[in-house]
């Protein structure tokens, strides 16, 4: 098992419907990563003041609440505005966002996309991210 005790350790997936929440925390679950799933931005900011700072954020396009406009400008503005955001959208115009996040896909994409972008974004982030990140079972020897 991992200790999950250092900043970066985990990510947060913030999306309205429950089935895409459980989907990515079971992905990322075995990718080795913690992940933790809200499901509108006011509830992201709680997890924030009660977490250490995530490794990435993944953030669908159409929150409930404040929106995803409303959170990305509240998270630039705070502690945690070094966090990477990648978002995660069924919007047809996804490729159109122009919010400041490091990286927007489809939710059609693959999960390896969705994985791979995780892993450069969480490793690399917004300059100053590193992240603790588990040896999937599968990859262990």
């Amino acid at each position: 098992m991992c200790a999950w005790r250092d900043r970066g350790s985990w990510v947060m997936v913030v999306d309205d419907d429950l089935g895409v929440r459980s989907a990515l925390v079971d992905l990322f679950t075995v990718e080795g990563y913690r992940a933790v799933a809200v499901s509108s931005g006011e509830s992201a900011f709680v997890e924030l003041a009660r977490d250490p700072e995530p490794a990435l954020i993944i953030l669908d396009l159409w929150i409930p609440g404040m929106g995803s406009a409303a959170f990305i400008r509240r998270l630039r503005a705070s502690p945690h505005a070094q966090v990477p955001v990648v978002v995660f959208s069924a919007a047809s115009s996804v490729a159109q966002v122009d919010l400041d996040v490091d990286a927007v896909l489809s939710k059609s994409s693959e999960s390896t996309a969705l994985v791979r972008a995780v892993d450069r974004l969480a490793i690399s982030g917004r300059p100053r991210h590193g992240v603790n990140r588990c040896v999937p079972r599968h990859e262990r020897r």
